[in-house]
């Protein structure tokens, strides 16, 4: 399994952006590119990003990067350059390299949501190897749901994908209240984590 990885493949990027130089691309393309300066932590990590994944609980393994007040996640980190550097993918193109956004401004204005929360890391044996995970929870007005989990062998790589996430929650304008709010209930979170 590939490691934690915080550093911006500086070489990775130039390689892709050499490749790009063959013709000239769509302007309006170009400016549609994602900001480079909002990319902040990234790496790998398992996860159930999917309703499927969750309620199947299957762990695969996906590049995460967090970007502004949003978490992204990809198939792979060859995705992530190309998503943020081709000039050449249509908008729709590109939103297809992303195979969970979570937006932790915008979501808040969805009806009955109150806020994310994630759960506490544990431990836990698959097939004799144990894979240290947590859950990110969406609370309700009726209460918690699993919007999704993460793991590794690695506590490293599930260590950083956390404090990413909470990164996210911490220090967006319109989540500081919910975040407040959602950790009075934190001595409930226990009690919905059990199942893995």
């Amino acid at each position: 399994m590939p490691s934690f990885d915080t550093t911006f493949e500086e070489s990775t990027s130039e390689s892709i952006a050499e490749s790009f130089t063959e013709s000239t691309p769509d302007p309006q393309r170009v400016q549609g590119l994602p900001k480079k300066e909002l990319v902040g932590k990234k790496g790998f990590v398992l996860s159930r990003i999917s309703f499927w994944s969750i309620v199947l609980k299957k762990w695969k393994q996906y590049f995460w990067v967090q970007y502004g007040h949003t978490m992204l996640w990809f198939q792979t980190r060859g995705d992530f350059y190309n998503w943020l550097n081709n000039p050449y993918l249509t908008q729709s193109q590109r939103n297809r390299l992303i195979k969970r956004a979570i937006n932790f401004v915008d979501d808040l204005h969805k009806p009955n949501v109150r806020g994310y929360q994630v759960t506490q890391r544990r431990t836990k044996s698959y097939g004799g190897k144990g894979v240290r995970q947590f859950k990110l929870q969406l609370w309700m007005d009726y209460g918690p749901t699993i919007a999704a989990a993460f793991g590794s062998d690695d506590p490293k790589e599930v260590d950083a994908c956390r404090e990413a996430i909470v990164e996210c929650m911490k220090n967006s304008p319109l989540e500081k209240a919910q975040w407040s709010a959602t950790q009075s209930h934190a001595h409930q979170i226990h009690s919905h984590s059990d199942s893995h």
